[in-house]
């Protein structure tokens, strides 16, 4: 497709996923992409799978480079308050690239299990034009998990 896109992390540009796996539109509030994994699977050990993923670059929505903390933690202001969430960070430099939701309100509710990357953190390369541009001026296509 032509708008593939890599992201890197923001800290030391090691790959983190790609955009054939991106299954949201970004959560304005949040500033995040939001990318699906195959690891994934409500009440099967699911963190388990998430902890182990030893998966090929790019095959399951994001690669080994991220890391996926074990310890929950709770969101105490924000957007994410009252939430809990595993953060997410790149396994090279340690820079915190994103979450995944444990547990959240309604409004949030259906990012639960999804890697959510921040723009802030991550650089995408377009591979179409070679070019490496910040996440936050990236236009994905529209999709929607919301229904």
């Amino acid at each position: 497709p032509e708008d593939c896109a890599v992201f890197q992390c923001r800290g030391c540009w090691a790959v983190l996923g790609d955009s054939l796996h991106l299954c949201a539109l970004e959560e304005q509030r949040l500033g995040i992409l939001v990318c699906i994994s195959e690891c994934w699977r409500p009440g099967r050990g699911w963190f388990r799978a998430l902890l182990s993923q030893r998966a090929s670059p790019l095959s399951a929505g994001v690669t080994n480079d991220v890391l996926c903390e074990e310890a929950l933690m709770v969101g105490l202001d924000g957007a994410l308050m009252g939430c809990t969430y595993n953060t997410l960070s790149c396994r090279s430099c340690g820079s915190v690239v994103g979450f995944v939701l444990y547990s959240a309100f309604r409004d949030l509710a259906y990012l639960r299990g999804f890697f959510c990357f921040f723009k802030n953190s991550i650089f995408c390369y377009l591979l179409k034009s070679k070019m490496v541009i910040e996440a936050s001026k990236v236009k994905f296509p529209a999709v929607t998990l919301k229904d």
